[in-house]
């Protein structure tokens, strides 16, 4: 299943998300993968090469190898308003289908704290059934 996220409402990097309400099957796994991240920044705000972002989202689990729950990295073009991911290939992870109820999408920085000026961002996912 592929579902195609627009945000609009941004809070220190925090996408709040506003879409309907999505419902799987409790008793079967799942995975989710990110297919594409499309950010639009601010017309203020300047990008740097080799900053090194990642979306992170609590609908996969917290662990210590995926400390900041990312579900994609990518870097941003110095000066581009437009910055387009399309990760090769898509990386999946197990779902964490209770965390659907009330999904959370944050843009972060690796190993530095900063915050970026977004305008619109479009994410689309990937979610897959696990046949085990």
């Amino acid at each position: 299943m592929i579902i195609n996220l627009h945000f609009n409402d941004f809070s220190k990097n925090k996408f709040n998300y506003e879409g309907p309400y999505i419902m799987l099957e409790r008793n079967c796994k799942y995975q989710i993968g990110v297919r594409h991240v499309h950010i639009e920044l601010q017309s203020n705000q300047i990008s740097r090469d080799n900053d090194f972002w990642c979306l992170s989202s609590n609908l996969v689990d917290r662990s210590p190898a995926n400390a900041l729950q990312a579900i994609s990295y990518f870097t941003f073009a110095r000066g581009k308003i437009d910055n387009d991911v399309t990760p090769s290939p898509v990386v999946f992870y197990p779902l964490e289908v209770h965390q659907l109820e009330n999904p959370e999408f944050i843009i972060q920085r690796v190993n530095k704290e900063r915050l970026i000026n977004i305008d619109k961002a479009f994410i689309q996912l990937e979610i897959q059934k696990c046949l085990a």
